[in-house]
């Protein structure tokens, strides 16, 4: 799953309804862009690490409550047709939504940009922080000031050893992939394992020498 995110600095109402009528054709929309809902809130890169100079393209979108499993569990090339609207974004930073449709939704963004170096980054994340279970909002009547939360940087392509997680078997995948509920490691070690007491078996050794349980690694 790869998601979209926004523009900071000034933007003029004008820019904004540009943007907002900018559907992006990879997603199928139940709902018409031409909303009465009024949302605006931050989106942070993990660590403050975007920078204004990237060259990135994504999106945020809204996704019915009942079709998130579906969209967490798409690819990049779905229709995603159970997202109900998007529109592109370029930029991290603040946000303003001046015509979202109406209903119940669980707010996404993501961004895949090249930063300086000609290194490609991705990340992505949702309102309240938790993929597993997320915060679902619901916009009707309401001015939604503080939809703001951070997109967590992804670990294919990311040009870097400390941005992928080593297989107890000595292979190596993305780190976004730990803890998602699907052994991506041949020996499964990406998942939390037990013993036939149910007690945990495997742990992730952090950068700073501490340990925690796979199963709470990207939580």
């Amino acid at each position: 799953m790869i998601i979209m995110a926004l523009a900071p600095g000034a933007i003029n109402v004008n820019e904004l309804n540009e943007l907002n009528d900018e559907i992006d054709t990879e997603y199928g929309h139940p709902q018409e862009a031409d909303g009465t809902e009024h949302l605006s809130g931050i989106l942070s890169w993990q660590d403050d690490a975007w920078d204004a100079s990237w060259t990135c393209e994504g999106g945020l979108a809204l996704v019915t409550e009942s079709n998130w499993q579906d969209f967490v569990n798409s690819s990049d090339t779905d229709l995603h047709d159970y997202t109900s609207w998007a529109i592109n974004l370029t930029e991290a930073g603040p946000y303003e939504i001046i015509n979202a449709p109406v209903g119940t939704w669980v707010i996404t963004a993501g961004l895949t940009c090249t930063d300086d170096t000609g290194v490609l980054r991705s990340a992505g994340g949702q309102f309240g922080d938790d993929m597993l279970n997320p915060e679902a909002v619901s916009l009707e009547g309401i001015v939604l000031e503080n939809a703001s939360f951070m997109l967590i940087e992804h670990g294919e392509g990311m040009g870097g050893d400390e941005h992928l997680f080593n297989c107890d078997n000595g292979t190596r995948i993305a780190f976004g992939k730990v803890n998602n509920e699907i052994q991506d490691c041949e020996d499964g070690s990406d998942e939390q394992q037990y013993d036939e007491s149910g007690n945990e078996t495997n742990w992730f050794d952090c950068y700073g020498g501490t340990v925690v349980w796979v199963h709470q690694v990207n939580d």
